[in-house]
């Protein structure tokens, strides 16, 4: 039996487009179609009634999921005609009562379909906008999000599902100018921005040092050479910016020791004081009987401390004496 619906399908996919419409036709639809026997695709021109016999003889042998139609790069087996039909089968007498007599040969009346316009696809509303943000130097950094004045939580690189219209983006990174832009979204695709952060300009102000010698006087007999050539003392330091010293110690005493020490710098007015450890790879040095060695310090004097004069000078105590 073949159904309206069925007749409507195979204008569609076996008939030809004339004007709006699709109709059943006697000839010149180029095809192929799989012969089983052979193994090969074999090639015909014919009509919508051919077409749709290739596929109702298919499935009368038993080969409905063998042997096909192609028509350009599309294939047909027999279960996409039933499905198109309702469900329901297709035989040789629809051929010769629905479609031949239908097929537009002279002096037939033509079948023809006209479908419904496809309704337009809705303008998407959203977009997808990808955010990055780099450092002068090209180098990715990230940094805090806020979209139309709201803290999304979130920081660069991130992407973000945005209504289509204008918003303001601000980004906020400890160091770095704070960043406010415009972005607009596209509807329906995804755009990546990417923008460049400028670092905070502070203006970096100097502490000037007064060293304090010290030489104290024990059995171990250690002393701290606080000048040049053995230590290296700058005048003053930089606030926020991280400066090496190397100060020589010497050991008068017939045993080797063990140091804890610090460096230690205090206001010569509000005494307030900042200590710094050596360098890692410094902590526990030995300094040899009869000898001396250098000890490396990396002292960062933090923003927040009272411009002035300060003094340094050493803080230590004996760990360990090994005795030879």
């Amino acid at each position: 039996m073949l159904t309206e619906s069925g007749k409507n399908w195979i204008a569609q996919h076996f008939g030809k487009r004339i004007d709006d419409k699709y109709c059943f036709v006697d000839s010149g639809i180029v095809y192929s179609w799989y012969n089983p026997d052979t193994g090969e695709e074999v090639s015909e021109s014919g009509g919508t009634g051919r077409i749709v016999s290739r596929l109702v003889m298919a499935n009368m042998v038993g080969k409905t999921d063998v042997i096909y139609v192609k028509i350009g790069d599309k294939k047909y087996y027999y279960s996409d005609l039933k499905e198109g039909n309702d469900g329901y089968d297709v035989t040789l007498d629809d051929i010769k009562n629905e479609i031949l007599p239908h097929d537009g040969s002279p002096g037939e009346d033509q079948y023809c379909v006209t479908l419904a316009p496809k309704p337009p696809k809705p303008t998407p509303t959203t977009g997808v906008v990808c955010l990055k943000t780099k450092d002068p130097r090209g180098n990715e950094i990230h940094a805090w999000i806020y979209i139309d004045g709201e803290f999304t939580g979130r920081s660069t690189p991130e992407c973000f599902e945005l209504t289509v219209a204008s918003h303001t983006v601000k980004f906020v990174r400890e160091g770095f100018e704070d960043l406010e832009v415009t972005v607009t979204p596209i509807g329906g695709e995804k755009i990546e921005k990417e923008y460049i952060m400028k670092p905070v300009e502070k203006e970096v102000k100097p502490i000037e040092i007064e060293v304090v010698p010290r030489k104290i006087t024990t059995e171990e007999d250690i002393e701290f050479l606080l000048e040049p050539p053995y230590s290296d003392i700058p005048p003053e330091v930089m606030i926020g910016v991280p400066t090496p010293f190397r100060i020589y110690t010497l050991n008068h005493g017939g045993y080797d020791v063990r140091l804890d020490i610090k460096l230690v710098f205090q206001h010569a007015l509000t005494k307030e004081e900042y200590a710094f450890p050596p360098r890692e790879d410094y902590v526990d040095k030995i300094i040899p009987s009869g000898g001396g060695a250098s000890i490396i310090f990396v002292v960062t004097i933090p923003e927040t401390a009272t411009l002035g004069t300060y003094y340094l000078y050493i803080d230590y105590t004996i760990k360990e004496v090994v005795k030879h």
